[in-house]
């Protein structure tokens, strides 16, 4: 079974994935796309850490090529964040793609983003998925960050198509856009 859950920054989206996870009983295996480059993405994976510890997940860091990581057989898997992995892919320079703004770029990206996701989630009996709600403030952008929104949209959009699960966590809120709570507990027993 797979879930989606997504949300705005500091929506609550993390914290819900997680009981998602241990709902489903078993062993949870966090993937974690974040890197560690600055000191604001090194305090938000030290805080995201604290959050997780006594959990008893395993931990996979793993912040881009996800498609070529060796991911133990698991009962769960979390992805921890699509905005990340995405943002990784785009802008780093031996990844998928470049910040060109560009069609092929993107979509490069985007099947390399989906590709990765598909191998750690074949590890595993469920998968949780978070990502990003984002480019709903009508606010125009750089052509990056542009072709970064059409990125995510894409993946977002495919990741629900065919998910049985998805849920929007609105301050702290989890809201049921498909499936129930009760359908997905149901299933972990």
């Amino acid at each position: 079974m797979q879930a989606l859950v997504i949300g705005g920054a500091a929506s609550g989206k993390s914290a819900f994935a997680e009981e998602l996870c241990t709902a489903r009983g078993g062993t949870v295996l966090y993937v974690a796309t974040m890197e560690a480059a600055g000191t604001e993405a090194a305090r938000r994976i030290a805080r995201h850490r604290e959050l997780r510890r006594g959990k008893g997940f395993r931990l996979l860091e793993c912040s881009r090529d996800l498609a070529r990581a060796v991911v133990p057989s698991t009962d769960v898997v979390l992805v921890e964040d699509v905005g990340n992995l995405l943002a990784n892919e785009l802008w780093s320079p031996d990844s998928a793609g470049v910040a060109c703004g560009g069609t092929l770029a993107e979509d490069r990206v985007v099947e390399a983003v989906l590709d990765g996701i598909d191998v750690v989630a074949a590890a595993a009996q469920d998968c949780v998925v978070v990502t990003n709600s984002i480019a709903s403030d009508g606010v125009s952008y750089a052509p990056e960050t542009v072709s970064y929104q059409r990125a995510i949209a894409r993946v977002n959009a495919r990741l629900a198509r065919r998910a049985d699960a998805v849920v929007e966590v609105v301050v702290g809120l989890p809201v049921w856009m498909r499936g129930n709570e009760e359908m997905w507990r149901e299933r972990g027993r």
